[in-house]
């Protein structure tokens, strides 16, 4: 699924939400997940210090300063590309089982031009973080499905230009 057309835009960058809201992405940033790892394979526990990381080092970026970005929990697997891959690695070295996350880290802005809490704002804003196996676009499921699930009206923050 790509995104809606945007005739203000002029380009495809809406997102009808299941509550009915349509957000607009207005930045997307991409790496792949395990850009610099230069040796070994991830585990559940280098995994969580990525995501650690990578909400810290996100909410630095988030406008306006001091919110924080949302986390769609990411698909964890024991393979890298196809069940069973990892067998070898694994009978190799049995105290040490690799756990991977989909390949491309994705980190999206996001708006609405009516607030969720204070009319006297000018809009909602929020930056999400999922992950999947391809980059964008289009935005793969899961994380489309979780996208069009979020509670907006809770989840962001309302601010000026």
């Amino acid at each position: 699924m790509v995104l809606e057309y945007d005739l203000v835009y002029h380009l495809r960058c809406e997102l009808r939400l299941n509550s009915g809201r349509t957000i607009t992405l207005e930045s997307l940033y991409q790496e792949m997940t395990y850009a610099g790892q230069l040796v070994g394979r991830p585990s559940a526990e280098s995994n969580d210090w990525k995501i650690e990381c990578l909400l810290k080092n996100t909410e630095r970026r988030c406008v306006p300063p001091g919110t924080k970005p949302h986390l769609l929990l990411p698909q964890r697997r024991n393979f890298l590309r196809e069940p069973g891959d990892m067998k070898s690695a694994i009978e190799r070295r049995p105290n040490h089982i690799p756990e991977w996350l989909p390949m491309v880290t994705c980190i999206g802005s996001f708006q609405d031009v009516r607030t969720v809490r204070d009319a006297n704002n000018d809009l909602s804003v929020l930056t999400v973080i999922w992950f999947q196996d391809e980059y964008a676009m289009p935005i793969l499921e899961p994380a489309l499905s979780q996208l069009r699930a979020l509670d907006w009206e809770s989840l962001a923050t309302d601010t000026s230009y």
